[in-house]
């Protein structure tokens, strides 16, 4: 999850505040933004590093690698590195329907922020 915010430039603030919303225990979880930091911080300061995480580019519809920044960013997972997914959290019956509301009630907000400049089209 990180790794999907961080390969799309999303602000830290707006990716914490996003995982917040959508995630049904996040009173419970108070260090969540202060977890998802770490991963961008490694992700930005690792610049010599390759292949640290992988995540789903929506613009291309691809895998790619996040790698750090002296090396290419643009780098297509190939079939046989492709990380196991496991979707069974994402059953509709483990996320309670009024969450949805929520997050759209609060869509107009998180618009605002500049990583999301293009759902203004």
């Amino acid at each position: 999850m990180a790794a999907f915010f961080y390969g799309h430039d999303v602000p830290l603030k707006v990716a914490a505040r996003v995982y917040m919303l959508c995630n049904p225990r996040a009173a419970t979880l108070p260090f969540i933004p202060y977890v998802i930091g770490s991963y961008y911080s490694t992700f930005y300061y690792k610049c010599d590093r390759h292949h640290m995480a992988q995540y789903y580019d929506v613009s291309q519809g691809t895998l790619l690698w996040i790698n750090g920044r002296d090396h290419f960013q643009l780098e297509p997972v190939v079939p046989a590195d492709r990380a196991p997914f496991d979707c069974r959290t994402l059953r509709p019956c483990s996320i309670p329907a009024n969450l949805f509301h929520v997050v759209y009630s609060t869509m107009q907000t998180l618009c605002n922020e500049a990583a999301f400049d293009i759902l203004e089209l």
